[in-house]
């Protein structure tokens, strides 16, 4: 058997301490939790004056478009590009952003213009749709008072044939006799007639109603979506109703 000295044996004992302490060393730390660096606030966070900038960017871009869209008409539509959307938009940052403010009374005043066009065309629906837009937007309630008083509604001709609102409503049976009447007229005349409802679909239920009391007639005329709902017979002579007033010499 072979014999192994003593100084070998120290060698031997003495490397084996050394293995084992690194060894606990190395499990020690693996323990120890690792510490982390936070990183610069100026990384993490967005400083005040930069928010400003951002905000102020979106307000120069929201005015360009907005101005764009009124110089090319587009007041209120289409939806999401038009004047009156996107100086909201300013607003909704700065509520008493000047220029914002300027260009909501120029969309207003447009209106007004319109409207008073409108009138002097004769579309009296169209001239009030544009003053309710006015003074949705800026228009005071005085300035849209002062152009209806300029443009006071002309006296309803004697071929005009307005319908109760109410009837309307409910489609009653006196609107269904009132059209029914109104059908057999423009037949026995005969003329054509004008449609004139609040939507197209009411329209046309306005234009069923009648013909089907004059079945095997085809009445003939045109419908048009307008605020008044009425009956024209076109071809009746026009005659103007005077307004009476009581008491007045």
């Amino acid at each position: 058997m072979l014999k192994v000295s003593s100084q070998v044996w120290v060698k031997r004992l003495m490397s084996a301490s050394l293995n084992l302490a690194m060894l606990a060393l190395v499990v020690g730390c693996a323990q120890q939790p690792v510490a982390v660096v936070p990183a610069p606030a100026r990384a993490l966070q967005i400083s005040a004056a930069e928010v400003v900038e951002r905000e102020q960017q979106k307000i120069r871009q929201y005015l360009f478009n907005a101005f764009e869209s009124l110089d090319n008409g587009r007041l209120m539509r289409p939806k999401n590009d038009n004047a009156y959307d996107w100086f909201n938009q300013v607003l909704w940052l700065d509520n008493t952003h000047p220029e914002a403010h300027r260009g909501m009374r120029e969309i207003g005043k447009v209106y007004l213009y319109l409207a008073e066009e409108a009138y002097k065309q004769e579309d009296r629906d169209r001239a009030e749709l544009m003053l309710e837009r006015s003074q949705w937007v800026s228009a005071s309630a005085e300035e849209v008072k002062r152009i209806k008083k300029s443009y006071p509604p002309r006296p309803q001709a004697d071929n005009e044939y307005r319908l109760v609102l109410s009837d309307l409503n409910s489609k009653t049976e006196q609107l269904l006799a009132r059209l029914s009447e109104l059908a057999m007229q423009a037949k026995s005349l005969p003329s054509r007639l004008l449609i004139v409802a609040r939507s197209d679909s009411e329209a046309r239920w306005l234009y069923k109603q009648m013909r089907s009391s004059v079945e095997g007639y085809r009445l003939r005329g045109n419908i048009q979506v307008g605020r008044v709902p009425r009956i024209v017979l076109i071809d009746q002579p026009k005659k103007v109703v005077q307004n009476i007033n009581m008491g007045s010499k």
